[in-house]
């Protein structure tokens, strides 16, 4: 149980008493805590006021109330967690092992509702935040995929045979249409985990994801060691062949025009397109980031701040293809820079194979 303050507030009905609940649509914790709610709340005169913290601005009010309530910094924000008269309990062992045990003690009575809190002194707005380098370096790691690169390389090879004067141009847009097309895709999956409120669908999509995780780590092994050994194989761990040849076509095509206006609309649209025929191949980490801002056990995040996260991933995604461009037309040989990019090859499967390997432990760990 948790520490308590000194003010507790009445309800406008003497009937019942209010809590105010937070939960997640993602936690399967949570999922068992409603269910105790809806078994137990009618029958002992509770009013349980339910908060999905995936909601716009429940976060935000989640963490209002740990503040208010004076919540340890090893619990706050971390759900399921309900706040009833002036104590809270955290954790779904704990609230179903002491909830109704509070009811029965005189001096518990009525939370205080979300409108005393948001208008409490006590109240100072925090920015919930993640770890940005963990993000920034999942970013990275993701921006170093060998599908961006081989397509972008392709892209600029191709305007340079045809001694395009628009290579600057055509690859900022292509890299602005693939960070627009990685924003939506990110968006939607986080909506779509988000909003899964069925435990049993949760936890066979998070099986899924482990079993496709542990595929890519050993396409990615099977990859090293292949080059490694010098094999002159295909690789496991690429875009399929069907769609690399979509993706060079429509590349090929681009570069026949010379209208500099036109050429960038093209851009952005094959950007765009490109990236969702990659996010096969480069949306591995992308969808990895996603889940595990889903799952985190520190901090949750509302719509607004998740997006926000996932513009600066996208961005960052696209940084290192855009020094590409500019060095590209700045005088660099893209064939040269292809060929470099081929001999270090070896190194980024190597972390690819390191990266999937430590979210592999990393779930198991803490459990599906």
């Amino acid at each position: 149980m948790g520490n308590s303050i000194n003010h507790v507030y009445a309800s406008e009905s003497t009937d019942e008493t209010i809590a105010v609940y937070f939960y997640s649509t993602t936690c399967e914790s949570c999922y068992e805590t409603g269910e105790f709610f809806d078994q137990n709340a009618a029958k002992n005169r509770v009013s349980v006021k339910k908060m999905n913290i995936y909601e716009e601005d429940n976060i935000d009010l989640l963490t209002a109330y740990c503040q208010v309530y004076q919540v340890s910094e090893a619990e706050a924000n971390n759900v399921p967690i309900v706040f009833i008269g002036n104590t809270y309990l955290q954790g779904s062992a704990n609230i179903k092992t002491k909830f109704l045990s509070v009811l029965e003690q005189e001096n518990y009575a009525n939370a205080r509702l979300p409108e005393e809190i948001l208008e409490s002194s006590a109240y100072a707005k925090s920015n919930t935040s993640i770890d940005l380098l963990k993000l920034c370096s999942s970013a990275l790691v993701n921006s170093l995929n060998p599908c961006s690169f081989s397509m972008m390389l392709f892209l600029l090879i191709a305007l340079a045979s045809r001694k395009s004067k628009h290579i600057l141009r055509v690859g900022l847009s292509f890299c602005i249409g693939k960070t627009i097309s990685f924003f939506l895709l990110g968006t939607i999956l986080f909506r779509s985990f988000a909003y899964i409120e069925n435990t049993n669908l949760l936890r066979f999509v998070n099986i899924v994801l482990l079993g496709l995780y542990t595929i890519l780590l050993l396409e990615n092994l099977y990859d090293f060691i292949n080059i490694v050994l010098g094999r002159k194989k295909d690789f496991a761990a690429q875009i399929p062949a069907s769609f690399r040849k979509f993706n060079h076509n429509l590349i090929r095509k681009a570069a026949n025009y010379d209208n500099g206006i036109i050429l960038s609309v093209i851009g952005i649209a094959i950007g765009a397109l490109i990236a969702c025929t990659e996010f096969l191949c480069s949306g591995q980490i992308y969808l990895m980031t996603i889940v595990n801002m889903i799952h985190s056990t520190n901090t949750q995040y509302s719509l607004g701040t998740a997006m926000g996260y996932m513009l600066l991933y996208s961005v960052l995604c696209g940084l290192p293809l855009f020094l590409i461009v500019l060095m590209v037309s700045r005088g660099k040989n893209a064939f040269e820079m292809s060929v470099k990019f081929t001999d270090k090859l070896v190194y980024i499967k190597l972390l690819n194979v390191l990266f999937f390997l430590g979210f592999i432990i990393y779930t198991i760990m803490k459990g599906i």
